[in-house]
C-alpha cells in the first residue's frame, strides 16, 4: 500500500479484518489528526513513526499490537485507546505529562 499526503486528515479502517504490522511510512503523513484503527488485526509493535503527524486522536483498539507503547506517540495525543490489545513491559512516563490528555485507555 502506498501512503500519500493529503488533505484529509482522517485515517478510517474499522473492521477491515486488515492484518499485519501498521506501516512505519503512517508517520509520514503529517497532516494526520485522527486515526482510527479499530477491530482488526494488526500485530507487532506500533511505529514510532506515528508520533510524527500532529494526530491528536489515536483508536488502535481491538487489535493484537504487541510489545510496548512507544516514548513517541506522546507528542500530541488528546485521545488515546489501546484497549484489548497484548502489550506488554510499562507505560512511558512521558503519558503523564501529556497538557491536552482526555482519554486513555
Amino acid at each position: 500500500m502506498r501512503l500519500r499526503q493529503a488533505r484529509k486528515s482522517h485515517i478510517l479502517f474499522n473492521n477491515s479484518n486488515l492484518t499485519g504490522n501498521i506501516l512505519p511510512q503512517t508517520g509520514n503523513l503529517t497532516n494526520l489528526e485522527d486515526l482510527y484503527l479499530i477491530h482488526n488485526m494488526f500485530s507487532g509493535r506500533i511505529p514510532v513513526e506515528i508520533g510524527s503527524f500532529r494526530g491528536c486522536v489515536n483508536y488502535l483498539y481491538g487489535n493484537q499490537l504487541s510489545v510496548t507503547i512507544p516514548r513517541e506517540l506522546t507528542n500530541c495525543l488528546v485521545r488515546i485507546d489501546f484497549l484489548a490489545n497484548q502489550f506488554s513491559g510499562s507505560i512511558s512516563d512521558a503519558i503523564g505529562r501529556l497538557k491536552n490528555l482526555v482519554i486513555f485507555s
